[in-house]
């Protein structure tokens, strides 16, 4: 057993627990070689699942923590919600512009913002693009505009930040 392990088994027997293999979940951090899962550590002589991403509390995280699995998660999600707003909009004269925009603030863009404050500082290029690539699909929805215009112009014209 390595230290790690060892520790987490005492800590265990401490305070009369037992780690769930059905339950727990082993991610490594900051490992890009992918051979060094397969030798994953036995805690409690039970093998833990090793996973290079997972979901929890709406956030995926993934091994490398660069955060563009969770921009693809955004992005099902909300490109979903996205097309039924469409949707909607299309079957009568249309949904207004205020509640369009209303539906965005309130809705959407708390979800995008989601654990913010956790990837802002460490995302990626890619996912930062991903973000921006959903952000602006909505603005063209909100906007009704051509898909030429940039998303610095759509933010300009509807007073919505990036």
């Amino acid at each position: 057993m390595s230290p790690a392990n060892v520790i987490i088994s005492r800590w265990c027997k401490k305070h009369k627990l037992e780690i769930s293999k059905d339950k727990s979940a082993l991610m490594p951090m900051f490992i890009r070689n992918r051979d060094t899962y397969k030798s994953h550590p036995k805690m409690s002589s039970r093998g833990l699942n090793v996973f290079s991403k997972m979901e929890y509390l709406g956030i995926v995280l993934d091994c490398k923590l660069d955060w563009f699995p969770h921009t693809q998660y955004l992005e099902n999600k909300l490109l979903h919600i996205r097309n039924n707003l469409v949707r909607c909009s299309r079957a009568t004269w249309g949904i207004s512009y205020t509640n369009k925009v209303t539906v965005y603030k309130h809705a959407i863009f708390p979800v995008i913002t989601y654990v913010a404050e956790a990837w802002h500082s460490s995302i990626s290029k890619r996912a930062k693009n991903k973000l921006e690539q959903i952000q602006r699909s909505f603005l063209l929805f909100l906007m009704k505009a051509y898909r030429t215009v940039s998303l610095e112009a759509l933010s300009a014209i509807t007073g919505l930040m990036l």
